[in-house]
């Protein structure tokens, strides 16, 4: 298996992320079963740039003894009224910005081979940081109008 890795890793291929079963091939005997995954949907650089949120299916096995691969291309559209992400350098004074980061960077799994799992890492940081933003830093021109208003008070 590692030479497997190494030759696929030395033509620029790498397994596109799937759903569904891990095994893709059973020996179909019920006295001695063997399951194994065999089947992979192979892709290169230049595909995880075209389709970037592409991902495998592998459905449940039926009358074959590989079971049916389903490639999802992914090509959703935006939601309308949806804002696009933008960093704001304020986030980082905040004092939970650098473990939010990193929670949410090792939940999204450890490593990232791939543009397409680096993507996915950063999806997953930008719904903390857009908490972190809206709980502590929404608003401000009514904090303002609030802050000047108890500084007249006094």
């Amino acid at each position: 298996m590692v030479e497997f890795s190494d030759c696929l890793l030395q033509m620029g291929l790498f397994d596109l992320r799937y759903q569904g079963m891990f095994n893709t091939w059973m020996n179909k005997q019920p006295d001695l079963p063997i399951a194994k995954k065999l089947d992979r949907l192979l892709v290169n650089q230049a595909w995880i740039n075209s389709f970037p949120s592409s991902s495998t299916l592998f459905l449940p096995h039926d009358f074959s003894d590989h079971t049916l691969c389903v490639l999802d291309l992914a090509m959703p559209l935006p939601i309308s009224g949806t804002k696009p992400f933008k960093f704001f350098n304020y986030l980082t004074k905040h004092p939970k910005f650098l473990v939010a980061v990193e929670e949410a960077w090792v939940a999204a799994g450890s490593i990232a081979t791939s543009l397409a799992e680096l993507r996915w890492k950063l999806k997953s940081i930008k719904g903390v940081l857009k908490s972190i933003n809206s709980i502590n830093f929404s608003k401000i021109q009514e904090s303002i109008i609030i802050a000047n208003r108890l500084l007249l008070d006094v």
